[in-house]
């Protein structure tokens, strides 16, 4: 810390005054500094972004006066070189800071289509062992053998149908209603400190956030939940239940949430019942408003998902390997079938929302109790923690 670059070359090249001085003082103490020939085209690169063209010799410059009380003894030849390769190594390092997890390809996607699919290493520091630990954390809060048992009592927990048909799915209440696989949905899980950290905050949900909602919004979590479509009881039936197409849109809050995140636990395929989407529908807009839910009528269903759209090729199955996350505009339309194979279907979703969202209690009064208890907004369905 006896010295300082400058902080307007700092700033030129967009780094933290701390840390570039460290990253400029490493370089030049270096007996020998190198860069593999890769590093050194990401170095030219960057240095080429149009933004930094104009300022590129001021940045060289402001680096070099900033240094020159400790290299003015070597020999001039040196010195320019010494001083080349520490504001060389320093843009490396600013672009392998800023390098984000999410690729602009993927956000092409996203906003193209209204979705796109993360890797599992895109989404969890240990892929492997997170998955497992999620998979048999929701088994447990499901048996009831949790070491650590989350608040039941503050959690919806829906039972699945035993026919497939939507409105035969139990009620969306608060509570354990006993030692099954069989749960159709389990919510406010961002109750669940296991959920709440390998899921929820992970640094490539705050990176989209901040892409979707812009930069120092604070975001909420709305509706972290478990889906299951249990397995098929028997070769003859199918498990899980139907859902109709929607959007995830809710009247009961004020501003529209705009991006999903939904984990795959277990292979997604048309035969498990995975998820099927109309793709660049969130270009729509809401097309029933009416519905609490944004539940699509029967005649929307035909004209935007019927035979047409099937026999075009227009609707797509979410086709997801266990640890795979679907980034989902909220407005795209969707729905899922029933699960023909012998094994369940599990997912994580959580909606990310504006953290100054406000819920229409009035709105929300009319149907509590009633309607939803059975579709759209369940009880519990006031809780927003803040995550990001």
């Amino acid at each position: 810390d006896a010295w300082q670059v400058p902080n307007h070359a700092l700033v030129n090249v967009q780094v933290r005054p701390r840390s570039a001085v460290l990253a400029v003082k490493l370089v030049l103490h270096s007996a020998a500094p190198q860069l593999a020939p890769q590093q050194l085209d990401e170095v030219q690169e960057d240095l080429l972004v149009p933004r930094l063209v104009a300022r590129r010799a001021v940045v060289l410059r402001h680096v070099a006066e900033g240094v020159a009380g400790f290299v003015g003894a070597m020999a001039p030849t040196t010195t320019t070189a010494m001083i080349i390769v520490a504001a060389v190594a320093l843009s490396w390092w600013a672009r392998r800071r800023r390098r984000s997890i999410i690729t602009p390809t993927q956000w092409t996607q996203f906003d193209r289509d209204g979705y796109v699919v993360l890797r599992p290493d895109q989404v969890f520091a240990s892929p492997h062992d997170d998955l497992l630990s999620l998979q048999q954390r929701m088994d447990d809060i499901m048996l009831g053998t949790c070491a650590e048992p989350p608040p039941y009592e503050r959690m919806m927990m829906q039972l699945d149908s035993c026919t497939g048909v939507y409105a035969d799915a139990g009620e969306q209440t608060l509570g354990y209603k006993g030692k099954t696989l069989r749960y159709r949905k389990i919510q406010n899980l961002d109750l669940d400190d296991l959920v709440m950290g390998l899921f929820l905050r992970r640094p490539c949900f705050a990176e989209a956030c901040e892409r979707v909602y812009g930069k120092g919004t604070p975001i909420s979590s709305f509706r972290t939940m478990f889906f299951n479509k249990p397995c098929a009881p028997s070769a003859a039936s199918s498990g899980g239940t139907h859902l109709p197409w929607h959007q995830d849109r809710w009247r009961f809050l004020d501003i529209d949430p705009l991006l999903n995140a939904y984990l795959a636990l277990d292979p997604a395929s048309p035969e498990s019942g995975c998820v099927r989407l109309l793709p660049r529908s969130h270009t729509l807009g809401i097309l029933n408003p009416s519905h609490h839910s944004a539940f699509l009528t029967e005649g929307q269903i035909e004209c935007y998902c019927g035979a047409k759209a099937e026999a075009s090729g227009a609707i797509v199955d979410l086709v997801l390997q266990p640890g795979e996350v679907a980034l989902i505009h909220n407005w795209v339309v969707h729905s899922s079938g029933t699960n023909r194979t012998a094994r369940a279907r599990r997912a994580l979703s959580v909606s990310y929302m504006d953290a100054r969202t406000k819920l229409n209690e009035a709105e929300f009064g009319r149907f509590t109790g009633g309607e939803l208890k059975s579709s759209g907004y369940p009880e519990g369905g006031t809780h927003f923690p803040q995550i990001f």
